[in-house]
C-alpha cells in the first residue's frame, strides 16, 4: 500500500515538472524571443540548426534560414552556431547573445568565432512594444 502511494505521489510530481517546463517554453514573453535569419545576399548562404550551443537561454526551433533562440527563467539567449557558404568552403561561427527581457530588453551583441567574417544587421526587441530581436546576416566580407 505504502509502495503504491509513492508511485502515485512520483507520477504526479513528475506530471508537474513536465507542465511546468512546457509552461516556461510557452510563457517565453516575445521580448524573450531572438531570430536570427540569413537573408539572400550574393553569396548563398545557410545556418546550420545543428550547430546551435546555448550558454543561456535555449534553442527552439530551426532550419537552414532561420534559428528562433528563447531566454531562459533569468537569462537571455546566449548562443554559438555556424553559417556556412552553400557549395563553397566559407562558414562562420559566432555567438549571438541578447539581454533578459525584463531587465534591458532587446540589447543584442553578436561576435565573430572562427571563418570568415560576415555582415550582418541588428534589429532590438522591445518590452513595451512586445518584439523580440533580430540578427540578419546578409553575406561574407
Amino acid at each position: 500500500m505504502v509502495a503504491k502511494s509513492i508511485r502515485v505521489v512520483a507520477l504526479g510530481v513528475l506530471l508537474a515538472v513536465a507542465v511546468a517546463g512546457s509552461a516556461q517554453a510557452a510563457s517565453v514573453a516575445p521580448c524573450g524571443k531572438l531570430v536570427v535569419t540569413v537573408k539572400e545576399s550574393k553569396t548563398p548562404m545557410q545556418l546550420d540548426p545543428r550547430s546551435v550551443k546555448c550558454k543561456h537561454g535555449k534553442f527552439g526551433t530551426g532550419n537552414k534560414d532561420r534559428v528562433l533562440l528563447l531566454q531562459s527563467l533569468s537569462y537571455g539567449p546566449n548562443c554559438t552556431m555556424t553559417a556556412r557558404e552553400i557549395g563553397g568552403k566559407r562558414y562562420q561561427t559566432f555567438r549571438v547573445q541578447q539581454n533578459f527581457c525584463a531587465l534591458k530588453a532587446g540589447k543584442i551583441t553578436v561576435q565573430m568565432q572562427y571563418g570568415a567574417a560576415i555582415k550582418f544587421t541588428k534589429t532590438e526587441g522591445s518590452y513595451a512594444k512586445r518584439k523580440g530581436g533580430k540578427v540578419s546576416i546578409t553575406d561574407f566580407k
